[in-house]
């Protein structure tokens, strides 16, 4: 790695603890760069402004949790396992970055285009991932399901709302309870057999 892409990914790190300390509004470039024992154009040099440090951030966070995922499903062998590896995964990754993510709590009412520009990008890259396993138990005849894109789409909805109501509400259940509830219902529904 070069002595550049060092001192980049050095930004991002130190702005994440930042960001996540105070959050995206009031966190500002001088606080970085004060933070790296560095002027404001050292920064600017790799960031036009803060929101650009900002979507870099969680395009970290967002790589990782694939990154994670990746290799969790490598170990799997049947679309059943994959299906719920990636929940597993995706549920803990979260909750261990949730301290990160309150910073959205908290500066909801302002939008930051630079989460939304990032959220859009993965979550089509993650809707595909999940059509991939679904279409996968479905030609093996492991799950028995329609229209895969729309079943997709509705998982990573379930998966959104229980982000949601993890920093919105401080849902005590552990990720566990949630992730176990959750694949009893995907798997065997709600209607008595």
């Amino acid at each position: 790695m070069h002595d550049k892409d060092e001192f980049r990914d050095k930004i991002i790190e130190v702005s994440r603890t930042i960001f996540s300390e105070y959050g995206y509004k009031k966190t500002t470039i001088d606080d970085i760069a004060f933070a790296l024992n560095k002027g404001k154009s050292s920064l600017y040099y790799y960031f036009p402004g803060k929101e650009d440090i900002f979507k870099a951030v969680m395009d970290k966070e967002v790589s990782l949790l694939f990154s994670e995922v990746a290799a969790a499903l490598a170990k799997c062998n049947n679309p059943k396992d994959k299906l719920k590896t990636y929940i597993e995964v995706r549920v803990l990754r979260f909750n261990e970055t949730a301290k990160l993510y309150s910073i959205l709590k908290n500066d909801f009412q302002g939008r930051i285009p630079a989460f939304d520009e990032v959220r859009y990008h993965y979550e089509k890259i993650e809707r595909e991932k999940l059509i991939a396993i679904l279409d996968e138990g479905v030609s093996l005849k492991q799950f028995d399901i329609p229209d895969t894109a729309l079943s997709a789409l509705s998982i990573l909805c379930i998966l959104k709302g229980m982000e949601i109501s993890q920093f919105w509400e401080n849902d005590s259940s552990s990720p566990s309870q949630r992730i176990e509830y959750l694949l009893h219902v995907i798997f065997y529904g709600i209607i008595g057999r």
